[in-house]
């Protein structure tokens, strides 16, 4: 049996080995490696996650993609960046939340990326008889809104493992027409609306309120500005920016 520090050194001598300069936590196919690699021009990137199966499909598409338990990662500067794309929905506990969010700031030299599904509007929409298609998913047992992710960002910043982060709407949905909105009676586990097969729904109504296909957030370690790792990611919105100063819109 291997004890932590024998795990931990085995995987840090798998990416010196590798010369891998990121990570995808919760790699699922690996399709988020790929845009990790064209967007923040990575060398070489890694994907972890605990499903064997999902490790298997992204290794038989061609990409890097390791069995492997993020908590079981060294605590140490590895990589140059660390990206969670559409993951965090899927881990029930929030501590494990704070937990892979520290560890990823904890590993990477410039920054972490997260995105995830917009869960901000729930409230409002069900109000009016809607849904987002993805807010009530048996697989997103952690439906994270801006505030979730303030709370824990902001505690991190104070126990010194991050110098700014910034938390973003992106893809606007307008109003109750965009077929990523479903009737609140629409089944679950369902994807875009189809009226030939979901239960009708509200249409024509503009929304009041900010809803969007995606929460994005920009992390920076020390000595990284802020912007410069994102300028070829596009968001519609600023909700707080680096600085501390929430959007006035």
């Amino acid at each position: 049996m291997q004890n932590d520090l024998q795990i931990r050194g085995e995987f840090r001598q798998f990416l010196q080995e590798g010369a891998y300069d990121f990570l995808d936590f919760g790699c699922s196919r690996g399709d988020s490696i790929v845009w990790g690699k064209r967007l923040f021009s990575g060398n070489r990137g890694l994907g972890i996650d605990i499903d064997s199966k999902k490790i298997a499909a992204a290794q038989l598409a061609g990409l890097d993609a390791k069995l492997f338990d993020i908590k079981d990662i060294p605590e140490e500067k590895l990589v140059r960046f660390t990206i969670m794309n559409h993951f965090l929905e899927h881990v029930p506990s929030i501590e494990d939340v704070k937990t892979f969010i520290k560890r990823a700031c904890q590993v990477s030299t410039d920054f972490v990326f997260i995105k995830q599904p917009y869960f901000d509007a729930d409230g409002y929409l069900f109000q009016k008889g809607l849904k987002m298609f993805w807010s009530d998913w048996t697989g997103h047992p952690n439906p994270m809104s801006t505030l979730s992710f303030y709370r824990i960002l902001s505690q991190l910043q104070n126990e010194g493992v991050l110098q700014h982060f910034s938390i973003h709407g992106k893809k606007a949905i307008l109003s109750s027409d965009d077929d990523h909105v479903q009737s609140a009676f629409a089944p679950t586990d369902q994807h875009h609306f189809d009226k030939n097969k979901h239960p009708a729904k509200v249409t024509g109504l503009k929304f009041q309120m900010p809803v969007f296909y995606e929460t994005v957030v920009f992390i920076t370690m020390p000595g990284v500005v802020h912007r410069d790792p994102y300028n070829s990611i596009k968001t519609d919105i600023t909700f707080i920016d680096e600085f501390g100063n929430f959007s006035s819109k």
